[in-house]
């Protein structure tokens, strides 16, 4: 059974037109100016800070359609984050995040398994065949390993 009470934090650049319930709420900016205290506080609770049970990430970069500069943009964003995430999520927390395939993606999954429990890479069938993107999946945040 769900938790009662949870919210849903967003961020986009661009502004989201739909109407969402009153516990979803979307801050309109760039992820690298996204301050930790906004995002606790927007998921607080009986007017108390609040961490984060998933941290869940489908950005991609604007393209330029060169391949190593898209993958350097992909990974800088998955960069954000995972910093971003070992601010805001709760111990046992999870992570998920969408990354260009590139040769830094194990070494950005080896960063991650220093702070979670278990990772992975996944590919969901719905992906397109010739998309090079790929999830990273982290569970079990430990912030102290």
């Amino acid at each position: 059974q769900p938790q009662r009470g949870g919210c849903a934090v967003g961020v986009d650049l661009k502004c989201v037109t739909l109407d969402l319930k009153s516990h979803v709420h979307v801050l309109q900016q760039d992820v690298f100016d996204v301050h930790v205290q906004t995002l606790l506080l927007l998921g607080q609770k009986n007017e108390k800070p609040r961490f984060f049970d998933v941290v869940l990430s489908d950005m991609a970069p604007n393209t330029c359609g060169v391949k190593l500069v898209d993958q350097q943009r992909s990974l800088q964003l998955c960069e954000r984050v995972l910093q971003l995430a070992c601010e805001v999520l709760r111990r046992g927390g999870s992570l998920c995040v969408k990354i260009f395939e590139s040769e830094d993606v194990q070494d950005y999954c080896n960063r991650c398994k220093a702070l979670f429990q278990r990772v992975s890479v996944q590919r969901p069938q719905a992906i397109r065949s010739h998309s090079k993107e790929v999830y990273v999946v982290a569970i079990g945040f430990e912030p102290s390993r």
